[in-house]
């Protein structure tokens, strides 16, 4: 097997083709609390046959020369494969209170079951989850998807997961460890954490357990965490295994300023870690947003999956084969799978999509009422927003920002709404927003 290739050190080119475009009142609800609110912003046996396939995590990343749409079910031939989902919040079928204090009619068990029938039927290596896994983290709730979860895991799927901040909040670690230990199967645990790794293959999952600062308030590693992280990151390397990190909260930034120690990992020299034992891929969840993030100063790419049960309803699946990294954002396939739990009118067609752009006409409008402007200049403002706010929940601003800054309509835009959560989240994504979040095509190479 060819493993490492030459680096060719450009940009993936292309897009990430056509997604389902669909809404529900669950979606809008989640989208407007989590970025709006002030104070919120295959067929594989699983593990076999893939030890003998080296993945050395002594190589460099450099970005594929174009993006090419693989077919996540024929992915027999991958080294290592898996489906990466964050912030299911889980319910287990009763009207709740969300912890933002909107109340919701809850279908999250029918969505699951969606999602896991079509993860059943990809077949990969194994199901990541992000955290988040549960709404609020109540008993019955958690008791319900590790059932669910282990079915899956029967159906020859295992399963690795990472507690998130909301799957602490009616409950302890110690409960939270009693439910979802039978998924673990872990190859060695943190003493102080609820933090793990398992090989998969010669992939070495650290999944890790970052609510040090409790119930939600950040992301954090204690002291004997970091040292268990950097003693399994030396393991790995000297066996020449694959490293990739898990974790709920992000690495390297937030969704805005104001809010940015909600959402990063407090522990200022992870990234260093990260890069002094050759880690080059992160999974992160918590901001329901699609990102994938690459400092100019570092050598890891983070790819932060987005909120499955919102438009566009996004999955990440990945594979490694011949020595190629690759991973793409997919919209669930409600229509196929979906039937069986009442959910396959959420399939998606360009029919629904003035629903959502209702709701962010709505704001726009509301946010533009006291501003003295002409109608020209509202109407060209409401759909610049209306165009930056849906390629950014599908992971697509990157291949649209310079168009949009371009856009004579821009400036006063900012001008009008600088002063709104709306209008810090448009500048902020704006300015750091680099790389398209939906895919990512990436080689192994013996360059350092």
């Amino acid at each position: 097997m060819k493993l490492f290739k030459k680096a060719h050190p450009r940009h993936s080119e292309g897009s990430a083709g056509p997604a389902v475009i669909a809404v529900s009142l669950l979606s809008l609800l989640c989208i407007l609390i989590f970025h709006f609110l002030p104070g919120s912003i295959i067929s594989q046996n699983p593990g076999s046959g893939n030890a003998g396939k080296a993945l050395s995590g002594n190589s460099a990343f450099t970005v594929g020369q174009a993006y090419a749409p693989f077919d996540i079910f024929h992915m027999e031939n991958a080294d290592f494969s898996a489906v990466i989902v964050s912030d299911l919040h889980y319910s287990s079928g009763v009207p709740l209170i969300s912890s933002g204090g909107v109340s919701r009619q809850d279908n999250k068990d029918a969505f699951t079951r969606t999602l896991l029938a079509e993860v059943e039927a990809i077949r990969p290596d194994i199901l990541i989850l992000c955290g988040d896994n549960t709404d609020l983290g109540d008993l019955s709730s958690m008791e319900s998807l590790s059932s669910l979860l282990q079915e899956t895991e029967k159906a020859g799927i295992p399963v690795a997961l990472c507690p998130g901040n909301h799957d602490y909040s009616l409950n302890s670690a110690a409960d939270y460890s009693r439910l979802f230990a039978p998924l673990m199967h872990a190859d060695s645990l943190d003493a102080d954490s609820l933090s793990y790794s398992r090989l998969i293959g010669n992939c070495r999952l650290l999944v890790m357990d970052d609510n040090l600062g409790g119930n939600g308030i950040y992301g954090a590693f204690s002291d004997q965490t970091i040292e268990w992280l950097d003693s399994q990151l030396e393991a790995a390397e000297a066996s020449g295994e694959f490293p990739i990190l898990i974790t709920h909260h992000n690495i390297f930034r937030g969704s805005i300023p104001e809010h940015e120690d909600n959402y990063v990992i407090q522990n200022e020299g992870l990234p260093g870690l990260l890069e002094q034992h050759h880690v080059r891929l992160v999974f992160s969840g918590h901001r329901h947003g699609q990102e994938i993030i690459h400092p100019e100063t570092s050598s890891v790419y983070e790819i932060v999956s987005g909120f499955p049960s919102a438009y566009p309803f996004y999955f990440g699946v990945l594979k490694i084969e011949d020595g190629t990294v690759s991973y793409q954002a997919q919209s669930i396939d409600f229509q196929n799978y979906g039937a069986d739990y009442g959910m396959q009118g959420l399939s998606g067609d360009y029919g629904n999509l003035p629903d959502m752009q209702q709701t962010f006409s709505d704001a726009i409008e509301s946010m533009l009422e006291e501003k003295t402007l002409s109608r020209n200049d509202r109407e060209k403002i409401r759909d610049l927003f209306l165009k930056f706010t849906d390629v950014s929940l599908r992971g697509e601003l990157a291949l649209y920002k310079q168009e949009i800054l371009e856009d004579p309509s821009f400036h006063k835009m900012m001008m009008a709404i600088k002063d709104t959560n709306y209008g810090r989240w448009v500048q902020y994504a704006m300015e750091h927003t680099e790389l398209p979040g939906t895919y990512l095509s990436l080689e192994l190479t013996q360059d350092l």
